[in-house]
């Protein structure tokens, strides 16, 4: 099994021509991420600009975590404490205790999280929402493949293509 997976995450930086984004209205959210923004006539208030992250599945104690907040329509980030799945009424339930940036301790389903640990360079045009990596498979931007060794809050990842390279 890959160590490493991508998916889109929501992105702070501003909305341009080629971007992933969402939709997002007053009711839902509707995701995008194949459309790419034109330039066409739209409510910019109702769109968010997406970015492809890589992701880890290893997730151990003291691990930052991004989590949807209880109403879906935002992430937040907190800490991994344990995971408390369990069988319950007949069927497994995968669910972490984590803490939350005010300091409460709540519990959630594990699929509400996500490990970021970095963000897809834009030249890796191969790389897909659900694409698995190994380690060797990832080289960060100002470190090379020594990042797991280096802690830091995003990586800028690229990802060894069908060529053999780095992009």
């Amino acid at each position: 099994m890959k160590k490493y997976y991508t998916k889109y995450i929501e992105s702070d930086k501003p909305l341009k021509n080629g971007d992933s984004f969402v939709y997002v209205n007053d009711m839902n959210r509707v995701v995008q991420h194949d459309f790419r923004y034109s330039g066409m006539i739209i409510d910019m208030n109702y769109l968010q600009r997406m970015e492809l992250a890589i992701c880890d599945y290893v997730i151990k104690a003291g691990d930052k975590l991004r989590c949807y907040k209880p109403d879906r329509l935002e992430w937040v980030d907190v800490e991994f404490i344990e995971d408390v799945s369990g069988v319950v009424d007949g069927g497994m339930h995968y669910t972490y205790r984590v803490k939350f940036p005010d300091g409460q301790i709540g519990v959630s389903l594990k699929k509400n999280f996500l490990k970021v640990i970095g963000i897809v360079s834009p030249e890796a045009t191969w790389v897909k929402a659900g694409d698995e990596f190994n380690e060797e498979d990832l080289f960060a931007n100002g470190c090379g493949h020594n990042w797991n060794d280096i802690p830091t809050n995003l990586w800028r990842f690229q990802i060894k293509g069908p060529c053999g390279h780095f992009h």
